[in-house]
């Protein structure tokens, strides 16, 4: 290796991209079209913006940038042209400004042993080949790809940096053609790149990390998800510190429930206010369609998988010490349940990062929410955060146990903005009454409510909605390749002015359930179970077109309406003011043939069309 590119390694070597987007950043640097985020930020980064109350859309775009690596986060272009971002894990002790091995140390240089490297105008290295088995001991990251298929390069997978302090990164993955096996690049050039050990034509190299891919409950023994900077956290803060939050345009929520601590302020509309009602959503619709930006609100998500139609109200007396209040170690809540053996539970969550374990002590429980078959639901804190919190109850067995799990395991792999998030779980390893699952609280409830409180929706804004559960699906159908399969206008949580799809219930199937296909009902489960989420999205389509229940007009007994939805086709409608547009998606999704109904992409496809069309609704108000 050339002496000149290993006396310049340690400045030639820094995946420190905070540091070099703020440079940028203070430089009035230009971005290219290209480095603009091209999709709403993932669960965890929204999460650590909550703690500073700035909005995503406050922040200039370098800051967007550096907050999605510092979080971990990396864009990556799949087969059919679509982005979506993949986290980056680091490996323990390390962080993401440091996960470039070096190419003056022996132990990183390791698996370029007889392979070759090429030195770029005597300043830099690009590597050629690289011998995958060595690289597990030298590579710092590991890259969580899921089902995705992303896009490939012939460029070298490992390569300093000798752009200018002007050059603006364009950071993304790339799946490299050049390894005996799968390796992941994260490449920061912002053209094409040459072929492996090839100099640039300016003999200038940007910077190629190199990456193993990410296998859960193998990977996670030495990678973790990346932890923030102390640099990123201060820039925010001085962001925050600049920014004229006093002028900050802010969003109209329709009619919505009192948080569990508040007095219910909301404003009770007359009989004859129906009209004002659609119009005040209609313009926060509008004013939201040209300037996307959510509501400064400190409770994003939730996961109750049944129905909440308020949140609790605390009851007079009741006091406000958390001290006082149950625990996840309580007997009162968690049963000892010694008759069910916890072995297969615990051996699924092996591979939830153990990040995500919270202390039993800091998980309080206020007040139960709602109840189902084999487990309960309470509003509760989590180190002064309002959470909700699941458990098993009574009825639980090993099978539900193991479901449970399974769904704890599941949501800790989500990260999309539109399904709800995981804060953590409990977890003694001895007893499954010790499991709880932990996420957000959220106050504004269901979709289901929020279509009873507003009445006489424009599509516009139901279609808006929409296409983000559409969007979700999406995400679990092509990303972690599952089904939803309990998919209703109950298991969808709002946040104005968007909707959020509640992810417990993800490896349950409801058989007794109106908005179940036909073959759910007769019990011929299918492979994948995703045309059958397709049908209940169908059916969650009339819900807001009518925004009354299914078959609400039929007076019919539940099992009745259940055999003919399984043998006859029986399928709910919609009304005369539905638009075509819409019509046409239900129709599809409602075909009684899986084969015949739409994929996710499909609908997210039609639904955006739709909402285009509709923006010249501002000149009607």
């Amino acid at each position: 290796m050339n002496s000149s590119a290993t006396n310049a390694a340690d400045a030639r070597e820094s995946s420190d991209f905070v540091a070099r987007f703020k440079a940028l950043h203070d430089m009035s640097a230009t971005p290219p079209a290209e480095s603009y985020p091209l999709l709403p930020p993932p669960t965890a980064v929204l999460n650590r913006l909550d703690r500073t109350k700035i909005q995503w859309s406050d922040l200039p775009v370098f800051a967007q940038l550096a907050l999605l690596w510092d979080s971990g986060y990396v864009q990556a272009q799949r087969g059919n042209a679509s982005t979506t971002y993949l986290q980056v894990w680091v490996r323990r002790t390390f962080t993401m400004a440091s996960i470039m091995p070096s190419f003056n140390s022996s132990r990183d240089i390791a698996p370029l042993i007889s392979y070759y490297t090429v030195a770029c105008n005597n300043l830099t290295s690009r590597s050629g080949s690289i011998d995958v088995p060595s690289l597990n001991a030298s590579a710092k990251c590991a890259i969580a790809l899921g089902n995705n298929s992303i896009a490939t390069s012939n460029a070298s997978m490992w390569a300093q940096d000798a752009t200018s302090s002007s050059y603006v990164p364009i950071l993304r993955v790339l799946a490299s053609t050049q390894a005996t096996q799968g390796v992941l690049s994260i490449h920061a050039s912002n053209t094409n790149e040459p072929d492996a050990a090839t100099c640039p034509p300016s003999a200038s190299s940007s910077l190629v990390i190199p990456c193993l891919l990410y296998v859960p409950g193998t990977s996670s023994v030495d990678f973790a998800p990346a932890v923030g900077s102390a640099a990123m956290d201060a820039w925010l803060l001085q962001l925050g510190a600049s920014l004229n939050t006093t002028n900050a345009s802010t969003t109209t929520a329709p009619t919505s429930a009192a948080a569990p601590s508040q007095t219910n302020t909301a404003t009770f509309w007359g009989a004859g206010a129906g009209l004002l009602v659609v119009l005040v959503v209609l313009a926060a619709f509008v004013k939201w369609k040209h300037k996307p930006q959510p509501p400064r609100l400190q409770l994003s998500d939730s996961f109750l998988d049944v129905a909440t139609p308020r949140p609790p109200t605390r009851k007079r007396g009741s006091t406000a010490d958390e001290s006082t209040r149950p625990t996840a170690n309580s007997t009162v809540l968690f049963a000892d349940y010694a008759t069910i053996d916890p072995t297969a539970a615990l051996r699924i969550l092996a591979s939830v990062p153990p990040s995500l374990r919270l202390a039993a002590d800091a998980v309080s429980c206020d007040e139960l929410l709602a109840t189902s078959a084999a487990a309960d639901i309470y509003y509760g804190f989590c180190r002064h955060r309002p959470v909700a919190v699941k458990v098993l109850n009574k009825n639980a067995t090993a099978a539900t146990a193991a479901a449970f799990a399974e769904d704890i395991c599941l949501l800790a792999t989500i990260d999309h903005p539109r399904i709800v998030g995981l804060v953590g779980y409990t977890w003694n390893d001895r007893t499954i009454g010790s499991l709880a699952a932990v996420a957000p609280y959220v106050a504004q409830g269901t979709l289901s409510t929020f279509l009873n409180d507003n009445p006489h929706l424009h599509w516009s804004v139901k279609a808006a909605l929409a296409l983000d559960i559409a969007h979700a699906l999406l995400y679990l159908h092509r990303t972690l390749g599952v089904a939803h399969r309990n998919l209703h206008s109950a298991n969808v949580l709002m946040v104005w002015p968007h909707a959020h799809l509640s992810g417990f219930g993800l490896s349950t199937e409801s058989r007794m359930d109106l908005h179940a296909a036909p073959e759910v009902l007769r019990g011929h489960r299918t492979d994948d179970g995703m045309a059958a989420d397709m049908y209940s999205l169908g059916c969650l389509l009339c819900v807001m077109d009518t925004q009354e229940p299914l078959f609400a007009a039929l007076e019919m007994p539940a099992n009745r309406l259940l055999h003919r939805i399984a043998r006859d086709g029986l399928r709910p409608m919609w009304t005369d003011e539905c638009p075509l547009a819409i019509r046409a998606v239900i129709d599809n999704c409602l075909a009684f043939d899986p084969t015949l109904r739409p994929s996710a992409t499909d609908v997210v496809v039609q639904l955006d069309a739709f909402l285009h069309a509709q923006e010249d609704i501002s000149m009607f108000i």
